[in-house]
């Protein structure tokens, strides 16, 4: 039986593979193909712990990495997977809640390509 915290990992990991990009779980040391993501798991805590209930709190970091001149491209999938993200309701015998969700973007130019690195941080509430 996987925990509350992996099924939600899996669950958007395979979620956002749909999308079409290569998805990996941590930054590949090899060089891959632009664009690609990374999925992270970030934190989690319990909060409001009763006798016959508990909530968990569970942050993902997904990074995505395109070349600077799709920027189209780039700003479409962080609009998808913040929508899929939302539209994320349950998981096997848990509700799930967007608690936050915080979308930014930067240029890296620390390697040989103009790079679009964006970062989604989404926290869910699951009871």
């Amino acid at each position: 039986m996987k925990s509350p915290r992996q099924q939600l990992y899996d669950d958007v990991f395979t979620m956002i593979s749909m999308l079409g990009n290569q998805v990996y779980d941590r930054l590949p040391m090899d060089t891959v193909p632009y664009p690609f993501i990374v999925l992270k798991n970030d934190n989690s805590d319990y909060g409001n712990i009763h006798k016959f209930t508990r909530n968990m709190n569970v942050s993902l970091k997904i990074d995505t990495w395109y070349l600077s001149a799709d920027r189209g491209a780039h700003d479409k999938t962080l609009t998808q997977i913040e929508q899929s993200l939302f539209n994320l309701r349950e998981i096997e015998g848990y509700a799930l809640k967007v608690r936050d969700i915080n979308t930014s973007e930067i240029t890296d130019t620390t390697t040989n390509d103009d790079l679009l690195h964006g970062t989604i941080n989404v926290t869910y509430q699951i009871n």
